[in-house]
């Protein structure tokens, strides 16, 4: 198998987000970049040149709406979620180009076809008082964190500058781990989850993901209510109206970009083609 370049990476992801893009316009499903994918079209009207990863968001009816049409009709693409595949450990859909591989991961136990990727995260409302949001996001990433450690083949140290109380932690996480089933559990905290409309709180946010940015994931509900388009690689793509507020909140001054010595890639993605040819050129 041939082993794609960081373009070619690039390429591919974009061809899977395009593919997305064109299934929400025909549904009238709302979706925005987020994170790194939204700051690279802001700052770079495309990827940040170092980073190699594509991420959305959508509101929980949206978000529903989509899974349920991808059940429902052909794609070029599949998609990985823990409805579908009960080991799969995250709350996240993953939306997969069918012509590549991503080698298992060996801290894994889910072992199963992966290819290069689009995640895709809900939105779901929070709570009326900032207090109570927080409450609720950090119960779903207690779960969350469960499952995850669930998932683990063995355990490992971490590297962060806190690792000595932080390991002990996880540990413990690693061990609560072996007694729970990761789909029971990631189902019960996908309705903890989804209990609130977003429309029905002042407080809304995206939770599993929130092991990165913890609170400053929580924003007024209203932020994720109007879409506008923005420029991604030459094309324009749904991002909500409010991205600077997004941006400034989980980033701080998200125009300036790093020193050289932090511009480096959070993924270190591996990924080959499953056949000798060039897949990358078919959207």
């Amino acid at each position: 198998m041939k082993k794609l370049t960081l373009d070619e990476i690039k390429q591919v992801e974009y061809n899977v987000l395009c593919q997305i893009d064109e299934i929400c316009r025909q549904e009238g499903i709302n979706y925005s970049l987020a994170y790194g994918t939204l700051l690279g079209a802001i700052r770079h009207k495309g990827f940040i040149p170092w980073d190699d990863d594509i991420d959305l968001i959508m509101p929980r009816d949206d978000y529903e709406r989509f899974l349920q049409y991808c059940q429902e009709h052909e794609t070029p693409f599949y998609i990985i979620s823990h409805r579908m595949d009960p080991k799969w450990p995250f709350l996240y859909t993953r939306v997969c180009n069918a012509s590549t591989v991503i080698p298992d991961e060996p801290l894994w136990k889910w072992r199963g076809k992966m290819g290069l990727f689009v995640d895709i995260l809900a939105v779901d409302g929070l709570g009326n008082t900032f207090s109570q949001a927080i409450r609720n996001m950090y119960g779903t990433v207690f779960l969350l964190s469960l499952a995850n450690a669930a998932n683990w083949d063995h355990f490992f140290k971490t590297r962060t500058r806190f690792k000595g109380y932080y390991d002990i932690v996880r540990f413990g996480f690693y061990v609560l781990g072996k007694l729970v089933n990761i789909n029971k559990l990631l189902s019960y905290t996908e309705k903890r989850q989804a209990r609130y409309p977003i429309a029905s709180k002042v407080y809304s946010g995206e939770t599993s993901g929130a092991f990165a940015y913890g609170k400053k994931e929580i924003m007024a509900s209203d932020m994720f209510s109007e879409f506008i388009e923005v420029e991604f690689e030459g094309k324009l793509f749904k991002a909500i109206k409010q991205y600077d507020k997004f941006l400034s909140t989980v980033y701080g001054d998200y125009m300036t970009p790093p020193p050289k010595e932090q511009q480096i890639g959070h993924h270190y993605i591996n990924a080959y083609y499953l056949k000798d040819e060039n897949f990358i050129s078919n959207t």
